[in-house]
């Protein structure tokens, strides 16, 4: 757990918690005006809510929203909601980073 906690933090994986502190630097350096970590997003919602949580959304200085999933491993559940993501929100951008 140590190798992967940061400013308190634990994260899922070292590499997502690398990836962070690439954003944070991002961030204090002005490339990135919004960082948030583990956004909820509702795919299908209440009584049977489904929701997929990234690891990731950055506003870019420009204003592109971009969400970024850290991922070693795939589970059959996190596939399917990426494909929710997909089929839900066509134009959001979603980049995975191995």
């Amino acid at each position: 757990k140590e190798d992967r906690t940061w400013r308190g933090r634990t994260y899922a994986s070292k590499r997502e918690m690398i990836v962070a502190q690439e954003f944070d630097m991002m961030l204090k350096a002005g490339e990135i005006i919004e960082l948030q970590e583990q956004p909820r997003i509702v795919l299908i919602p209440k009584p049977n809510q489904i929701v997929y949580v990234p690891d990731f959304r950055v506003v870019w200085r420009g204003g592109r929203e971009e969400y970024f999933e850290v991922k070693g491993c795939w589970t059959a559940v996190a596939r399917l909601k990426l494909k929710m993501f997909h089929h839900f929100f066509p134009k959001k951008n979603l980049t995975i980073v191995a």
